[in-house]
């Protein structure tokens, strides 16, 4: 983070120590100077990540992924134009560097006596891609192809999944649910109603999907 926040600062200064002829745009500077100013806060965004959250950041990981293939596409503008070779080479480091620090994302980061003590399961140590790809479990398979597995083997699961966390909190939804008919579906609802929504999104949207090509192909 600390390498793209210095690139980005040169990059700044490059563009303004750069010939009129050059500039041809004149917004180039002042986004060069937000760049840096970006760069910035993303040195701090890491190292607040890095040491203090309990779960790697989404938004991190995935902001991380399209600035370097943004990153990638400018630089390869920049070169095709003939005096910013510069401009080209501190672009593509920038997006060089993006590219690794999404992978050193991935890697569980060095966790606080805090956080060790709450023992983090796999799943929310890792970083964003490696759940989006459910990598994690990879070591398990492995572990489980070469020999049977022991219990020694399996982490403990987060507490938001642990029996006596549910327990708790479908009894205060159960003590506030009128005892009616259909008492046990609403409060399985009130209980997991926002999760099981957010399965069938995406469901909904393939669903949506495969009705419109129809209309894509009409057009």
């Amino acid at each position: 983070a600390a390498g793209i926040l210095g690139l980005s600062a040169a990059s700044s200064v490059a563009w303004c120590t750069s010939p009129a002829s050059i500039r041809t745009m004149p917004t180039m500077i002042p986004t060069s100077v937000m760049f840096s100013i970006a760069g910035a806060a993303l040195a701090i965004l890491v190292w607040v990540e890095h040491y203090k959250a309990r779960q790697p950041s989404f938004v991190l990981s995935f902001y991380l992924s399209i600035a370097m293939l943004l990153d990638a596409a400018r630089a390869r503008s920049f070169s095709m134009r003939s005096g910013m070779e510069s401009a080209s080479a501190l672009t593509g480091a920038v997006a060089a560097l993006k590219f690794v620090l999404v992978v050193l994302l991935e890697i569980p980061a060095r966790q606080t006596p805090e956080l060790q003590s709450q023992c983090l399961t796999g799943e929310l140590t890792c970083g964003f891609w490696n759940r989006s790809v459910i990598a994690w479990i990879n070591p398990l398979l492995l572990i489980g192809f070469r020999r049977n597995l022991l219990m020694s083997d399996l982490k403990s699961l987060d507490e938001t999944y642990s029996t006596q966390y549910l327990d708790h909190r479908f009894s205060e939804i159960w003590d506030k649910e009128p005892k009616t008919k259909r008492a046990l579906a609403k409060a399985f609802m009130r209980m997991f109603g926002a999760d099981l929504l957010l399965a069938c999104l995406p469901q909904m949207g393939l669903v949506a999907f495969d009705f419109s090509n129809v209309y894509i192909m009409q057009a």
